[in-house]
């Protein structure tokens, strides 16, 4: 399978957090709401006087035969003794592009053909749909954390 992956978006902010099991969990439930996902990672450690909370998702849009957008959300909370709990979000969005291993002149014309015109295409769309889960994320984040940002 012949393969083409572009970086399209990268944002990533922390946040005062109440509680990072709570908010952690609502995270993950808010990034399921998005599409269709794919929970890499989700750990709650609680052992300690450090606490953590790991959440990594991966929403998947199919865009065409040949194109997918993909958003990497991830959540990582802190909790210290002495210290305000802490939230960081972070969100990577990725054009990926697959071609089947097929050979012959044909086939090659039609990647060339795919690359040059459809893609610039399918890229809009996949940006289009990068800023519409972005003003998600925004509204998501501030009922969430009431805009503490760090």
């Amino acid at each position: 399978m012949e393969r083409v992956v572009e970086d399209l978006h990268e944002w990533e902010k922390d946040f005062q957090a109440a509680d990072i099991y709570g908010s952690t969990a609502n995270f993950t439930e808010f990034v399921f709401s998005l599409g269709s996902a794919e929970e890499e990672e989700n750990i709650y450690q609680t052992d300690g006087p450090e606490k953590r909370t790991i959440a990594k998702i991966i929403v998947t849009e199919k865009l065409d035969k040949n194109a997918s957008l993909r958003l990497h959300f991830s959540a990582e909370g802190i909790s210290r003794i002495m210290q305000q709990p802490t939230m960081k979000i972070r969100l990577e969005a990725k054009l990926e592009l697959e071609f089947p291993d097929t050979t012959g002149p044909a086939y090659d014309s039609y990647i060339a053909f795919y690359l040059s015109h459809m893609r610039p295409r399918v890229k809009d769309i996949a940006e289009h749909s990068v800023d519409s889960a972005m003003v998600k994320l925004r509204e998501f984040l501030k009922q969430e954390f009431t805009l503490k940002e760090i």
